[in-house]
């Protein structure tokens, strides 16, 4: 018998490859004949990376670089390359895993980091960027990532507003030029598996704010926050996404901003 093993991670236990090992081990204890074949899968979170470039693959690159962390502490991240395809896990540069439980707030956390990424890649020539947005550790609405992309977001002074989730609601105004002239010849795809609105009972907040380290409280002034970049967001760009499928995952602004295309992991597929 041919035996395909393909599990995800068990987050804060075993990878998907050591999970996979393990499966893999028990089958052939039981039945050492059968042709048993480990392929791990992800969802966009933690591991993605190591599903799509794995560091063994010779068709694809790794590359590190130095970038911004949750909390703003420099963390080396790495980014894969196939091609003119780079893959940009959100968990390695923004994750949830970077952050101590006792110092986890989603109102101060960036995504700053994950556009570091996004740049290093464009400098390596990527053409297409799949950007693998689960196991983050922050709730901005993707804004530290657009502004490490060129985007500004200023408030009624014209000073550019602080990092996290907090800052949200003194955002006065916003230009995504630069950011969209940066991109206008890359194609972007978020690459998740789930498929909330920015707001709401069932928004980026509520369902993964706790997870992140809010508090009932905290879930409804982050997701204030969120709303109301949604809506300087759809004054100034001329588009609402925030109510779309996929709107929640961190990178929420990005879907209106960088243009981009939310599918689920199995995207990836389309090398």
């Amino acid at each position: 018998m041919r035996v395909l093993v393909c599990p995800d991670k068990f987050r804060g236990t075993l990878t998907a490859r050591q999970a996979g090992d393990a499966i893999a081990r028990g089958w052939r204890r039981s039945r050492p004949t059968d042709d048993v074949e480990i392929v791990p899968l992800a969802d966009g979170g933690e591991g993605t990376l190591d599903v799509l470039a794995p560091a063994d693959d010779p068709g694809a690159t790794r590359l590190t670089r130095r970038v911004s962390g949750p909390l703003g502490d420099g963390v080396d991240a790495a980014f894969g390359m196939r091609g003119e395809t780079a893959v940009i896990e959100m968990a390695r540069a923004s994750g949830l895993e970077l952050v101590p439980p006792e110092r986890r707030a989603p109102w101060r956390t960036t995504t700053r980091g994950t556009g570091e990424l996004i740049g290093a890649a464009l400098d390596a020539e990527a053409r297409r960027v799949l950007v693998c947005l689960g196991g983050s550790a922050t709730n901005d609405g993707g804004v530290g990532m657009a502004a490490a992309l060129g985007g500004r977001f200023l408030d009624v002074d014209g000073a550019e507003i602080g990092d996290g989730a907090g800052a949200l609601v003194s955002l006065d105004r916003l230009d995504a030029g630069p950011v969209l002239d940066r991109m206008r010849t890359v194609e972007v795809i978020g690459v998740t598996d789930v498929d909330n609105p920015l707001c709401g009972p069932a928004g980026a907040s509520a369902v993964f704010g706790p997870q992140k380290g809010a508090s009932p409280d905290d879930v409804v002034v982050l997701d204030r926050a969120l709303a109301h970049l949604a809506a300087i967001a759809a004054r100034d760009l001329g588009v609402d996404r925030s109510h779309e499928p996929g709107a929640g995952p961190p990178a929420a602004l990005d879907s209106a901003s960088l243009r981009s295309r939310v599918h689920a992991c199995v995207a990836a597929w389309r090398w």
